[in-house]
């Protein structure tokens, strides 16, 4: 799992890079030419090159692309940490955790704000956002087994983690067609920066 951490923020280094290398193209002009010089081994292109290989897991193709535009390395390390934990319904530790005692302890970790325990309880403490608004770290709630059972923390591009009770935590995508036909929306904590997170 560190190997994990340590690829995605690496992406996470050169994802930056090529937005640059990309924003250079448009442009056409000299600074593009300059950044594909071997010298500059900083440059986009230069990294882009080195970093050619396919991912190992599907867990990685998830992280790569997760990793694209997601930039709170704490979250990082705190998915990292806990992925592929087990699911059981009322856990509350790493020998087993259930969906909003997942995201009761992302949130504390990670943003050191305390969520009730339940996923009704989170969503009524919660404000609505629309699904075009969605940003790291707002929670994503799904009706699995009838109403509010279902709650993980929003990513990027439609990723989400959550335990799973399948699978465990993991990293899933809200378009996928059995979250695409669950999702009840995305829900926003107030939290102390800003008025929000």
């Amino acid at each position: 799992m560190k190997n994990l951490l340590s690829l995605a923020l690496f992406i996470l280094l050169v994802s930056g890079l090529h937005l640059q290398a990309s924003a250079q193209q448009t442009d056409n002009t000299a600074t593009q030419t300059e950044s594909t010089q071997e010298s500059d081994v900083a440059t986009p292109a230069a990294k882009a090159a080195i970093i050619q290989k396919k991912p190992r897991s599907t867990t990685q193709t998830v992280l790569n692309k997760m990793a694209a535009t997601v930039q709170n390395l704490p979250l990082f390390g705190f998915i990292d940490d806990w992925y592929y934990t087990r699911y059981r319904f009322g856990g509350t530790t790493k020998k087993g955790v259930d969906c909003s005692s997942f995201t009761l302890q992302l949130f504390r970790d990670v943003y050191q704000i305390s969520l009730p325990r339940t996923a009704r309880q989170q969503y009524e403490v919660s404000i609505k956002v629309n699904e075009d608004e969605m940003q790291e770290g707002d929670l994503v709630f799904f009706n699995t087994r009838g109403g509010i059972s279902h709650v993980g923390v929003y990513l990027v591009n439609g990723y989400f983690v959550h335990a799973s009770s399948s699978r465990g935590v993991m990293v899933s995508n809200i378009r996928e067609p059995y979250f695409s036909k669950r999702f009840l929306g995305a829900r926003r904590i107030v939290g102390p920066m800003n008025g929000l997170l």
